[in-house]
């Protein structure tokens, strides 16, 4: 099978085959919290990298994960956007999956 996925969506490689999601990032991540905290979001993005023990360069989705992981144990607004990034790793790494297996 011939995959039509734009290999420019998909940033880490593993294609979603003709589903075309992209590997969500570091940068996904911070840009979900500045939607929600604008100018405020600078603290509490670096409060997060900090007790991950991340830098904000990495662009692997397990450091996606783990950040994601303690996002779950912040104040509410930060635990649902943490929720709603989980969602997203979960149904890329599901549909990177099923793509592989269709080849």
């Amino acid at each position: 099978m011939v995959s039509t996925a734009d290999r420019k969506l998909d940033r880490s490689g593993t294609s979603t085959g003709a589903y075309q999601l992209a590997q969500p990032t570091l940068d996904d991540a911070y840009t979900a919290l500045r939607g929600l905290y604008g100018p405020h979001s600078n603290d509490i993005w670096h409060t997060l990298l900090a007790r991950a023990g991340l830098t904000g360069q990495e662009n692997d989705l397990d450091s996606f994960d783990r950040l994601v992981s303690f996002m779950h144990g912040a104040e509410p607004m930060t635990r649902l956007c943490g929720r709603s990034l989980a969602v997203r790793s979960s149904t890329y790494r599901q549909l990177a999956a099923a793509s592989q297996g269709q080849r």
